[in-house]
């Protein structure tokens, strides 16, 4: 049988059957250029069933590889939309804002100890000059997260959202 009587029989496209030819697909051919190819359809069937398998294999690892790049561009459309926050961005404004409360706080300490020892006995002045204190901090914090996160509009919210939980004042 011919190339074109095989592709029929496979399912395939001449063009199909003439790459399966360049691959090892079992033929016979006189060596002359331009004459036609005879194909024995039994012994190219089997050795189509043979390398199903891997041709299989092949088309799932490609798949595979389709999907991790549909995904990898769909996280970049996300960050780019202001979806999604890079995550060293992340973790470098959290870091940032643990520095700053822990500096603040090491300050604070600092700060009111003689103003406390200086107000001894009164309890409702002390307590409202370390409320005072702890209201500057978590203004401080949010500003920096607020700050970190201008070009992220759902993120903004969510700080918005942790403000007023808190009672947290924005001068």
């Amino acid at each position: 049988m011919n190339r074109k009587q095989f592709a029929k029989l496979a399912g395939r496209s001449e063009r199909q059957i003439g790459r399966l030819i360049k691959e090892g697909l079992p033929c016979h051919r006189s060596g002359k250029k331009g004459e036609a190819i005879e194909i024995d359809e039994t012994v190219a069937m089997a050795w189509l069933r043979e390398r199903e398998p891997a041709e299989s294999e092949l088309t799932k690892a490609k798949e595979a590889l389709m999907r991790i790049k549909a995904d990898r561009v769909e996280l970049d459309n996300a960050i780019r939309a202001g979806q999604l926050v890079p995550r060293q961005h992340y973790e470098d404004t959290v870091d940032k804002i643990f520095q700053t409360m822990v500096q603040m706080t090491n300050a604070m300490v600092n700060r009111l100890a003689s103003q406390i020892a200086a107000l001894h006995g009164n309890a409702p002045a002390i307590e409202q000059l370390l409320k005072d204190a702890c209201d500057e901090i978590s203004v401080a914090v949010i500003g920096i997260a607020e700050s970190s996160i201008e070009d992220f509009p759902d993120a903004k919210s969510e700080f918005d959202k942790i403000r007023e939980r808190f009672g947290i004042r924005v001068n």
